[in-house]
Formats: C-alpha cells, sequence, structure tokens
C-alpha cells in the first residue's frame, strides 16, 4: 500500500520516499547477486516522514536468518563519522584547552614521525581532513580481522610512518588520521567509545548500537562473509556499508550488509537510491557497472600473478631454505616475523600468528612469494586486492656476508623502500 504523499518545503506533493523506492526492490537483489553479498538493510529518512526500511537477504546463510531492520551490522568506516562528531564536542567543550588548529604533538608528546611537517605541524583538523599526506600502513588488518599492531603501539606505528604526498597539498584518504584522532580524544577527554555511547547511542536510544563487539546475549547480529569469486559468500570476516545525507531534501540514507564482496555493493545501491530520490533526468546502469566491477574483481589474482611473472629477467638460486629461518624484528620491535622451516617448506607468519601464517614460494635469489589465489585469501579472511609488490619478501645479508640478516618487505605501495626487519641472533 503506498505511503502518504509528502509535502516539500514549497507546500507542493510529492511521491512518497516507500512509492519512490519500493520499485528498486527487483535491482538492489540483482546488485547483491552479482556482488556476491549475503544480506542488505537500508534505511531513508526524509523530514516530516516516517523511516523506511528495506531489508534483503541472510544474516546468517547456515541457519537461513534473514535480514530486519534490527539486524546489527559492523559500522566499519562509518565510526569515522562518530569520531568526528566526537572530536567536535571535545573541541566545543570550554573545559578543554584545544582547538581544530590545536598541534598533535601538543597533546601527544610522543609523537615523533621523522618528518617535519608531520611532527611539528599536524593539526586536529589535517588528521580528519585526509590531507596529512602520510603513508597509509594498511597492513595492520590480518586474516579474521587480526589487529596485527596492538593498542599499546599505536605511538609507534605512526611514528613510522612516511611522507608521500607534500604536507596539506591533497586530500588523501588514511584511516590512520582517525587513529590519531582516537588517540587526542583517549587523551583529552577519556575515551572515544564512552563519548560514542554517552553523547550519541544514548540520547537517541541507539541501545543496539555499540563501540566494540556486541554482548553474546545480544540477538540479531549478523554474521560476516567474505565473497568468493564464484559470488558465494562463505562464513569468514568482512562487511560494507555507507551512509550519505542529502541536505536540500533534509533526507539521509544508510546502507548496510554484511560482506565483503566483489564489489561495493551499498554504495552502487546508494547511488541507485540517490538517483530515484533527486528524479535525476539521465539514469546511470548500475546493474552494468556492478558486473564491471565485480569482473574486474576476478582479474586481481591472474593481473597480479602475470605482473610478478613479468619481473622473472633472471631466476637466480635460492640458498638452503633453512639459511632464511629465524624471528625478524621491525625497528621498534613491536613488529615481528617468524620464518620457519616445515616439511621442506618455508613459511612466514606475521607476529608470529598461526592465523598468519603463509607459505613462501621462490621468486627470484634471496626474494619470495606469498602471493595465492584471491579465493584461497578471501577464504583466511583477508582483503586480497593488494598490488604486486606487497607480496614479495626479500632477504638480505649484511655486508657481504652470507648469512641472512635483514627481511624487506614493501607493504606500503607508495613507500617502495619497504620496511626492514632485522633477524634476532
Amino acid at each position: 500500500m503506498s505511503s502518504p504523499a509528502h509535502l516539500d518545503q514549497t507546500g507542493s506533493s510529492t511521491p512518497s520516499v516507500a512509492d519512490l523506492l519500493d520499485p528498486l526492490h527487483s535491482q538492489i537483489r540483482e546488485l547483491m547477486k552479482i556482488a556476491g553479498t549475503a544480506g542488505l538493510s537500508l534505511g531513508v529518512y526524509r523530514r516530516g516522514e516516517p523511516a523506511y526500511y528495506a531489508n534483503f537477504g541472510y544474516r546468517d546463510i547456515h541457519e537461513k536468518l534473514p535480514v530486519t531492520e534490527r539486524t546489527v551490522f559492523a559500522g566499519c568506516s562509518l565510526t569515522k563519522l562518530f569520531t568526528a562528531l566526537s572530536m567536535a564536542l571535545v573541541v566545543d567543550d570550554e573545559s578543554n584547552d584545544i582547538n581544530w588548529d590545536t598541534r598533535i604533538k601538543d597533546v601527544l608528546p610522543d609523537f615523533a614521525p621523522v618528518d617535519f611537517n608531520m611532527r611539528e605541524q599536524m593539526t586536529i583538523t589535517d588528521v580528519l581532513s585526509h590531507r596529512t599526506g602520510m603513508s597509509i600502513g594498511n597492513f595492520y588488518l590480518g586474516s579474521d580481522n587480526n589487529m596485527l599492531i596492538a593498542h599499546k603501539d599505536s605511538i609507534k606505528f605512526l611514528n613510522d610512518q612516511v611522507p608521500i604526498n607534500p604536507f596539506r597539498s591533497k586530500m588523501q584518504y588514511n584511516n590512520l588520521g582517525f587513529e590519531i584522532a582516537g588517540l587526542v580524544i583517549d587523551k583529552v577527554a577519556g575515551s572515544w567509545a564512552d563519548i560514542f555511547r554517552q553523547k550519541f547511542f544514548a540520547p537517541l536510544g541507539m541501545k543496539r548500537s555499540f563501540a566494540g563487539r556486541p554482548p553474546p546475549e545480544t540477538e540479531n547480529v549478523a554474521k560476516a562473509y567474505n565473497t568468493l569469486e564464484s559470488a558465494h559468500p562463505g562464513s569468514l570476516p568482512g562487511a560494507l556499508s555507507a551512509i550519505t545525507m542529502i541536505p536540500e531534501l533534509e533526507t539521509a540514507i544508510v546502507v548496510m550488509t554484511n560482506t565483503l564482496a566483489l564489489n561495493d555493493c551499498p554504495d552502487w545501491v546508494t547511488q541507485l537510491i540517490i538517483e530515484q530520490l533527486l528524479d535525476a533526468p539521465q539514469r546511470n546502469d548500475y546493474i552494468a557497472a556492478a558486473k564491471s566491477s565485480a569482473a574486474a574483481t576476478r582479474q586481481w589474482y591472474p593481473n597480479t600473478l602475470r605482473a610478478l611473472s613479468e619481473e622473472h629477467k633472471t631466476r637466480r638460486a635460492a640458498k638452503p631454505l633453512d639459511a632464511y629461518t629465524g624471528t625478524y624484528w621491525n625497528k621498534q620491535k613491536y613488529l615481528k616475523v617468524e620464518v620457519t622451516l616445515e616439511d621442506g617448506r618455508l613459511y612466514w607468519a606475521i607476529q608470529g600468528l598461526e592465523t598468519e601464517k603463509f607459505e613462501l614460494t621462490h621468486f627470484d635469489g634471496d626474494t619470495f612469494s606469498w602471493l595465492r589465489p584471491r579465493d584461497y585469501l578471501a577464504e583466511r579472511g583477508r582483503w586480497p586486492e593488494d598490488p604486486p609488490v606487497f607480496w614479495k619478501l626479500k632477504f638480505s645479508t649484511y655486508d657481504g656476508s652470507e648469512v641472512i640478516s635483514t627481511l624487506n618487505w614493501v607493504h606500503d605501495p607508495d613507500v617502495l623502500s619497504g620496511e626492514d626487519f632485522v633477524r634476532e641472533i
């Protein structure tokens, strides 16, 4: 049944959100199918109308449990919104001696990157607006959602970042800016998580929103999935989400999914909804775009394998495999790599974790690769879209010695010098 028509600011009658969006359901289901998205929940609020909800697919595939408007999803990068709002509250609180131009080093005295601008000039505004020029260090999220850098080592990790773009020269998306913001909030106001709960969730009656993992007794929580190339999700860590606000229409759109899919399904769905709400005279073919993007994702592994193969001008022999074994530490000793030899095969494990153990295959000389097919990496709960250089490890000796002393890993493609890990003696 159609909802009552909506009156806009001029008093003219416009179709209700339900009348506009119900016809999109078949396209949304098709976008989910192409992406391999297990479950999706969307909510749209337009001033003067009841909130609109639509739910698709499953929060739990095995148990065939459907998504509802009360399903709890992982917030992922939507937490950036709450972090920025929390910082605004801290800045507006006159009892705190900080403002948007406060330097990070003046709040966090241990913040000391080598680069002068990053160390001496970086402000709260810089970190929240993605204009620091700082390297991204995206490797910290490992398999099965392992956080490879402990919270206590955050400052050490941040201090290891280097400029990859001139300071304040351009917008460069970087999660680490919000890690810095969170540390500032913790230092000034006690806990960013407490601010989430006390200043946002509680006043808004958001009793089923959490600043961390939901309590075990919480019902209707979506399982997270990674999509394999066959577009069938498996029970693995993954989620994507999107939020958009249209001030002119006094409208907000939230799309939550529980799948790290073959493309950004919630983004396609959001754009589809925006076009409908704006009555766009020209429409994009999001089904075609979704098929194209999913096909590109499926080409990641063969393209990466081809790129690495093209580097093989020569294939120099490796040393005996036991020459590479040992424990290797980065400079500040918050990150280690364990290299082991088991049944004649060489493995490495980030932080020595069994869940981070991958077999190494010989690439050239003292260089090895840990690249595996996309489905294998997805089954391990990884985000398998890193460039070719990410999948190589180069061992080296010191001053012409035959003894391996260092392992170098280019985990940030914008920092081609990589990071050295020194072998423990």
